[in-house]
């Protein structure tokens, strides 16, 4: 199977359709462009290139290969980045429990404001007791949890009293 380096030098080339300006761009030299190309084309069994002194041009295998690549390594740099989106808590999904009673005061507000500040991230909601959402925050169930006070067992959890700063 061939390797994304290949993917990239290959659509270099395709595009410049000369190996001195290609391997220019890939910062590399002719002879290890030119070999690789011909271990890609070895690899999937089809030329992909019509090769002579005077020019360089993609065969068909070569044309329905370019646009496939371009895809390829189009959705490798997308998957990175949205790797990197959820790393940072700006993709993915959220899991929020909440107290019924929460739903009608400050849930609203909430949700609003979450989904303007962070459209691509999924909200997967739960309605529970305030003694069942600190067990699932203690278990890694759930990452956030709307409670009603008072707390007493809150050891290893962050409380941020949202009363108090709906007030500020």
């Amino acid at each position: 199977m061939f390797e994304f380096r290949q993917l990239r030098q290959f659509v270099v080339l395709a595009e410049e359709l000369n190996f001195g300006r290609a391997a220019i761009r890939l910062h590399m030299s002719q002879p290890p462009l030119s070999v690789a190309m011909r271990n890609l084309e070895e690899q999937l069994g089809a030329v992909l290139f019509d090769r002579s002194r005077h020019h360089v041009r993609l065969t068909p295998a070569g044309q329905v290969f370019h646009k496939d690549a371009q895809r390829l390594l189009q959705q490798a740099q997308a998957a990175g980045e949205r790797a990197r989106r959820a790393a940072q808590g700006l993709e993915g999904s959220l899991r929020l429990s909440f107290v019924p009673s929460a739903a009608l005061d400050v849930l609203p507000a909430i949700f609003k404001r979450f989904q303007h500040d962070y459209p691509t991230v999924q909200l997967r909601l739960t309605a529970e007791t305030t003694a069942r959402q600190l067990e699932d925050l203690r278990k890694g169930e759930v990452e956030l949890a709307l409670v009603v006070g008072p707390v007493y067992e809150s050891r290893g959890l962050v409380l941020v009293d949202l009363q108090a700063q709906k007030s500020s």
